[in-house]
């Protein structure tokens, strides 16, 4: 990769371990919507099926509301759930493990930013919350400019504020159909982060499984 100048990273699941603060999230919601629920084991389950609904965050929060809804044959009394949601998620974030150690080595040879789907307010401050804000010389939010991956436009958009194209720059993203499928096709080259390498792909991409893998690559 030596004519790379700059990489990108999509936030949930690649920076930050998104199934941790969902986690924490998921058992807030139970506990403030459902105090009844008292048994540790239903109460986990529950919390296991908000996660597999939610689709690790690709899912509308109110189409998985309704999943679990339907499973548990219950109304939940929470009046906006969208709204609770993104108020609370973006709280409980945790970095994946050797994000900081990772990037700063990074920061060294590379220009860096983040291309991420959500709303302003979640995602920015996730960004700030976790601490790594100052690595990163562009962040780009869908919900702050109206274009989510995978459009190509967001991607394009982010190298042009660097003052590259897309063809000196590199995605990182853990989820195919918004960062890897984008990202090839606006034309940036691509690694898939997924930690499960038994997952089946018919496409030849870079993947690793570690976010300190990254430094194999580069």
């Amino acid at each position: 990769m030596k004519d790379i100048k700059a990489i990108f990273f999509d936030f949930d699941n690649t920076l930050g371990n998104r199934f941790a603060y969902a986690y924490k999230t998921h058992t807030q919601f139970i506990e403030e919507f459902l105090p009844e629920v008292t048994d540790r084991l239903q109460k986990e389950a529950m919390v296991q099926d908000l996660l597999t609904f939610d689709g690790m965050g690709n899912t509308n929060v109110l189409v998985s509301l309704e999943l679990f809804e339907n499973k548990h044959k219950i109304k939940v009394p929470c009046d906006d759930y969208a709204s609770w949601w993104r108020e609370h998620q973006y709280k409980n974030t945790v970095l994946n493990k050797d994000v900081i150690e990772t990037l700063e080595v990074l920061k060294k040879k590379y220009q860096l930013g983040i291309i991420t789907n959500g709303s302003a307010e979640s995602q920015g401050g996730k960004v700030e919350l976790s601490g790594i804000k100052d690595f990163f010389n562009v962040v780009v939010i869908s919900g702050s400019i109206g274009i989510h991956k995978p459009d190509k436009r967001i991607y394009e958009m982010a190298a042009q504020q660097l003052g590259l194209s897309c063809q000196q720059c590199l995605y990182v993203g853990d989820t195919f159909s918004n960062d890897i499928y984008g990202a090839l096709n606006a034309g940036m080259d691509a690694i898939w982060i997924w930690p499960n390498e038994l997952r089946p792909c018919s496409v030849e991409v870079k993947r690793i499984k570690e976010f300190k893998e990254l430094l194999n690559y580069l």
